[in-house]
């Protein structure tokens, strides 16, 4: 039993100095961070997965910046997936850390690291907060939302919003066609009283007239 401890400890104390060997994050990218969670979350559900799935992995990804304190090329590196895939508390917790990791690996490689590409977080996103204070100096920020998306949220635009307008519509439009057909029956039939009246009326007078 103690040479298993022994073993145990030594295997910890490896997988720490491997971790120590990778870079760790600078002030400017731990700025970033929340940025690159919130990116990573959102790629993870353009991608087609359950968006509480994709928060869940979010905030591994964020819990293992705040325990390890690494660079994010460092994360998204094989070594650090290794590392994070062979601790105990991966282990314990059923492979949500490394599966975590290599989801962030996926998006880092996607988009080649290119910090240009973050978004930045919504106000409501506290899932991609790493600190109680934001940390400041970054040398490079997020890329600034699009026009179109900044005017949507400013308007409150959600896609609840836009689905139920779409809805609204298609309902309107639906009404203006039943409207425009029942115009159009109401003056045919009017057409057709217009004519039996006329032939009423010639009848009368053939009648008239042979009398």
């Amino acid at each position: 039993a103690k040479c298993c401890e022994r073993r145990a400890a030594a295997f910890l104390c490896g997988l720490a100095g491997c971790m120590d060997e990778l870079r760790a994050v600078s002030e400017d990218e731990a700025a970033q961070m929340p940025s690159w969670i919130f990116t990573f979350w959102r790629s993870m559900c353009n991608e087609g997965r359950k968006e509480e799935t994709a928060k869940s992995y979010a905030r591994t990804f964020a819990m293992l910046f705040r325990e390890d304190q690494k660079a994010p090329s460092e994360m998204a590196s094989q070594t650090y997936f290794d590392l994070v895939k062979a601790s105990p508390k991966n282990k314990s917790g059923n492979g949500q850390r490394s599966a975590s990791v290599a989801a962030f690996q996926k998006f880092y490689n996607a988009i080649q690291g290119d910090v240009s590409k973050l978004d930045e977080p919504d106000e409501d996103a506290k899932f991609c907060q790493v600190s109680g204070e934001p940390r400041r100096g970054a040398l490079r920020g997020p890329r600034p939302k699009p026009p179109e998306e900044a005017k949507a949220k400013a308007n409150g635009a959600t896609k609840a919003e836009a689905k139920a307008e779409a809805k609204a519509e298609a309902k309107a439009a639906k009404l203006k066609k039943a409207e425009v057909k029942a115009e159009a029956k109401a003056e045919e039939e009017a057409k057709g009283r217009k004519a039996k009246a006329k032939e009423n009326k010639e009848r009368e007078k053939i009648k008239v007239n042979s009398e």
